[in-house]
């Protein structure tokens, strides 16, 4: 595809285009079934479907409000503040598109969703690069990943991903630019994530975090010459002399591994210390100390030097601004949703999961990035069968980067020697987003293969922040990580020379990742389930449906949904 030099929306209909057609192909057949079919099993996505016709309700009955209902958890009702409510897509569906069935409007937007994924991603890599092979590159790795293949399969507002890349992009550019339209738009992109999906507007923030941090760039760690790692693997040697405090702990690591291999090898054991007992089943506590106590050890072995840098004025002043006024338009524009979340805690109706270390919900596991695709129509069912082995969720734990990319990674620098074209500040900022999303992903347990390896992560720490705690699935911050993936592609390849820098090579790739990434025929759901009472009688549910069993008695079960309408089929 040739270059385009300009900012002109002409020299990008091509991409355009191709966009349009990726979204139809990569989610057929769901253009193909628009009024009678639901992407993906029986289960979320019917409660999704169930927004769009609240909204319409709400709308034609006098006295309803979209955040309250009575229709769920009758007859007591419940707030919808803290569900999956996505009010603004399902206000577009009762609104611009009111005159069409429910289920249509529905997948007519999943597919805008779908669209607007690639789009912003293309818009936020030409605006890096100014390079459109590579801005197409880093648009299908974002829109197309693996990561919203598997949310295609029911989590609807988890397909809204556009709001990152399209935040990013007019967070750089009010960084970059006096005028504060980048920052009031970033503020706005915060707002529509607000009455869309709860998990983005946790992830903006850690974007917007990340990227400030890494832009303001505060601290140096040196690595002086008599602490190097290299020195660490010999044993740390220095001047002759074996550190008495390293070899200490060498020795312990040494005692407390084998404690955790005899746990392993004979199921464990209960021994007596005065008058408790001590009960050692699991090695998970004896290893959670060995990664203590590396940790100790590396830090006394490397000493690290960590320096204050010096920060200019005007960086300061900027990054201020920009927060002052991205904070402002969100509490403006979020305001009706943020006073019924301080009504739902006062009046006692915030709740949370309780969960101990133990049984939290894990993140992406260590080899789910060696895995394969899932979903995809080739290798998905031998991966799938690998997740499955090792009890691997293969939607929540989806970590494939790719052959493709990976190799692209490593092939080169990201960032030109060119003054024309180089760009490390902004390499050197995604990597940190990249790090930051990588370490959320991998959740608060490092697991390899389904094993607990005893080390606790940073995203442990996040069931004690309120609000925060809800977005309890780590492994959907792989999305985040997928954006800075995105991204460093494309400094790749805009920093290309040689015969990576060929056209026809730069459009192979492409191709070859749109293969890889391309997800497999998805399960789908009618839009009416059959009737859940099983009474024989061929009667079905007319509208939405909230969850798959229904009680035979709603006087014994008061907090079950309300159903909507029986009839006969």
């Amino acid at each position: 595809m040739p270059e385009a030099s300009g900012g002109s929306v002409s020299r990008h209909a091509l991409a355009i285009a191709l966009f349009a057609a990726l979204a139809v192909a990569w989610t057929w057949p769901l253009s193909a079934h628009l009024t009678e079919a639901i992407e993906g099993a029986p289960g979320d996505n019917y409660s999704f479907v169930w927004n769009f016709w609240w909204m319409r309700q709400v709308r034609t009955v006098p006295g309803l409000e979209f955040f309250r209902t009575t229709y769920l958890f009758y007859p007591f009702g419940t707030s919808l503040v803290d569900h999956s409510h996505t009010a603004l897509p399902a206000l577009a569906g009762a609104t611009l598109l009111g005159r069409l069935p429910v289920v249509t409007a529905h997948n007519l937007i999943l597919l805008t969703f779908v669209f607007a994924n690639i789009a912003c991603m293309y818009a936020l890599a030409w605006d890096l690069t100014h390079h459109v092979r590579a801005a197409i590159l880093a648009a299908i790795v974002f829109g197309t990943s693996p990561y919203l293949a598997a949310h295609l399969l029911g989590h609807f507002e988890l397909m809204a991903a556009w709001v990152l890349p399209l935040f990013a992009l007019l967070l750089r550019r009010a960084l970059r630019t006096p005028s504060l339209w980048p920052a009031i738009g970033a503020g706005i992109v915060t707002v529509v994530t607000a009455y869309t999906t709860y998990y983005y507007v946790v992830y903006l923030g850690l974007l917007a975090l990340a990227y400030l941090i890494a832009w303001l760039h505060p601290l140096s760690v040196a690595w002086p010459r008599h602490g190097t790692p290299a020195q660490v693997v010999r044993w740390g040697r220095r001047s002759g002399r074996f550190p008495k405090a390293r070899r200490a702990l060498l020795i312990a690591i040494g005692a407390l591994a084998a404690v955790a291999i005899a746990i392993v090898a004979t199921g464990g054991f209960t021994f007596q210390i005065g008058p408790a007992a001590v009960s050692m089943h699991r090695p998970q506590n004896p290893l959670a100390a060995i990664w203590a106590l590396l940790t100790v050890w590396a830090v006394i072995g490397w000493r690290p030097t960590i320096t204050r840098r010096r920060l200019t004025r005007w960086k300061i002043r900027r990054a201020s601004g920009v927060t002052a006024v991205v904070t402002a338009v969100f509490l403006v524009g979020a305001s009706p949703l943020l006073m019924r979340a301080v009504q739902l805690v006062a009046g006692g109706e915030y709740v949370t999961q309780a969960y101990v270390w133990r049984n939290v919900p894990l993140g992406v596991d260590l080899l789910s990035p060696f895995l394969g695709h899932p979903h995809h129509p080739i290798t998905g069912t031998a991966t799938r069968a690998a997740y499955s082995k090792w009890g691997l969720n293969d939607i929540e734990a989806v970590g494939w980067i790719g052959i493709v990319p990976s190799l692209l990674l490593l092939s080169g620098p990201l960032a030109s020697r060119r003054p024309q074209t180089r760009a490390p500040a902004d390499v050197r900022l995604w990597q940190c987003v990249g790090v930051a999303f990588a370490v959320l992903a991998l959740g608060p347990i490092l697991t390899v293969a389904g094993f607990d390896t005893g080390l606790r992560l940073p995203a442990i720490l996040l069931r004690y922040v309120p609000f925060v705690a809800n977005a309890r699935m780590p492994g959907r911050g792989m999305v985040g990580v997928y954006l800075a993936l995105a991204v460093l592609l494309a400094t790749r390849i805009r920093s290309a020379r040689g015969f990576l820098g060929r056209p026809s090579v730069q459009a192979l790739i492409i191709a070859l990742v749109i293969m890889e990434y391309y997800d497999a025929d998805t399960a789908r759901s009618p839009p009416d389930l059959p009737n859940p009472w099983g009474s024989g009688s061929g009667r079905r549910l007319r509208g939405p449906v909230w969850h798959r069993r229904w009680p035979q008695r709603r006087d014994r079960f008061a907090g079950a949904p309300r159903p909507l309408r029986r009839d006969s089929a």
